[in-house]
């Protein structure tokens, strides 16, 4: 349990960020972060990134919950959720939550760098968070994707077209066949996932397109 007046350091770079849960309706709570003595609330969105925000260090993600009402003494008390750490130089991130169980914190973090150099338009970004390692060839782009792995395809698309897809899991089984349209102006982030208890469909798959974002002011929609 956190004080909201519980200072932190300060000074070093300022990140923009954007938050997506994994699972839809797992953060049944409004989730809020911490910018120096403040906690401000994220506004989260079903099947798309948050709005886009910005903190004064570059530490990582920190998420909480309210805990309880306001003291007496008008303090916000807060509980963490969520911790992410920072590895990459990036000044734009997207933090994935990942919904945990029996864990110390409800919420593992998995930060994405979500900047224009690593993530161009007409790109697709694939995050498999499956417990396989899948071969994908997207195109005439051939490629093999560890559990917890992110590849980011780029198809230079300089106009509106398809590409085919085709995934097979470590059997060598065919576990998605199709094509896919790929947008110029559009960065498509594909979330592999697992689904538990159905024989017949062992992955599944989230895609959150966004047009690729221009330099963003705070609470910016990409």
């Amino acid at each position: 349990m956190l004080l909201a007046m519980a200072p932190l350091v300060s000074h070093l770079q300022a990140l923009d960020f954007s938050c997506m849960a994994l699972e839809e309706g797992a953060v049944k709570e409004e989730l809020f972060y911490r910018d120096g003595e403040k906690f401000l609330p994220i506004k989260l969105r079903s099947q798309r990134r948050s709005l886009s925000y910005s903190v004064a260090v570059k530490e990582g993600f920190v998420g909480f919950y309210v805990k309880g009402p306001i003291s007496p003494e008008g303090i916000q008390t807060y509980t963490l959720v969520a911790r992410g750490k920072v590895k990459t130089n990036s000044s734009r991130l997207l933090f994935l939550l990942a919904k945990r169980e029996g864990r110390k914190l409800p919420f593992g973090v998995l930060p994405v760098d979500d900047s224009l150099s690593a993530f161009p338009a007409a790109s697709f970004r694939f995050i498999n968070v499956t417990p396989h390692i899948l071969a994908i060839k997207f195109g005439e782009q051939k490629f093999k994707i560890k559990s917890g792995g992110i590849e980011t395809i780029e198809t230079n698309a300089t106009s509106e077209s398809f590409l085919p897809i085709h995934m097979i899991d470590q059997s060598l089984e065919t576990i998605f066949k199709s094509s896919w349209y790929v947008n110029p102006r559009v960065r498509e982030l594909v979330i592999i996932h697992p689904i538990v208890g159905n024989p017949t469909q062992k992955f599944g798959f989230k895609l959150v397109s966004g047009i690729a974002p221009k330099p963003s002011l705070n609470a910016k929609a990409l």
